[in-house]
């Protein structure tokens, strides 16, 4: 089974990328997966499930290849939850006085836990027709970082802390059609919003920066299968 579809949100980050490139804004402080929003991948990998009749289709298939719901056999509704966990590190070489590289030292250690409700799914058999509908995060902006800065006798001095929230939601709506034994065709469509808002903030003495951006992306998404 092959599909022929376009990943949910591909237009909006592609646009967000673009807007960077034009803007000439980057920030080497928040990694990219990060600042683009991390795709669910609950959704397009698990479509169907095993049965001693042979397979069904699950309602997951909304989010993924729509033709795949062609082939439920029963009504199916699903209500999920999904959990990211991340963990980072962050090095740089020393040198010593005479400029020899005496390996690397990690200078920010950071792990975090996000958690949302959902998918929720539901797949219905009309027939030769296979209707799913579901709501779902599709990618998740969800970033925490802190470094502490330090003197010479490990007294806390400053501090740097990055901290991003928000998601980008989709709602969907597919259609599956039996073509034969084997066969099937799928169409989806879908919209899109959500919310992200981005702080760095440093604090060092009586200097102290800060900086917010925020935004609300949201559009309309579609593909097809077979």
């Amino acid at each position: 089974m092959m599909a022929h579809n376009r990943p949910n949100g591909q237009i909006m980050i592609l646009g967000l990328l673009l807007f960077l490139m034009l803007n000439g804004v980057t920030y080497a402080e928040v990694p990219l997966r990060s600042y683009v929003g991390l795709e669910a991948t609950a959704g397009p990998k698990v479509l169907v499930g095993a049965s001693a009749a042979g397979f069904s289709a699950g309602p997951l298939a909304v989010f993924g290849n729509p033709a795949v719901l062609a082939f439920a056999r029963r009504p199916t509704v699903l209500l999920g939850y999904q959990v990211t966990l991340e963990s980072e590190e962050r090095t740089r070489v020393v040198f010593d006085r005479f400029e020899n590289s005496l390996g690397e030292a990690a200078f920010a250690d950071n792990a975090a836990a996000h958690g949302a409700f959902g998918p929720v799914a539901a797949v219905f058999q009309f027939n030769s027709l296979g209707v799913g509908v579901g709501i779902g995060q599709s990618r998740d902006f969800s970033y925490t970082y802190v470094r502490e800065q330090r003197d010479d006798f490990y007294v806390k001095i400053g501090e740097e802390r990055i901290e991003q929230e928000g998601a980008i939601y989709a709602a969907n709506v597919g259609v599956g059609a039996v073509l034969g034994r084997r066969a099937a065709l799928g169409v989806r469509v879908g919209y899109q919003l959500g919310n992200r808002c981005l702080r760095l903030r440093k604090f060092l003495g009586a200097d102290t920066t800060l900086h917010c951006e925020s935004g609300s992306p949201k559009g309309f998404t579609g593909g097809m299968g077979t």
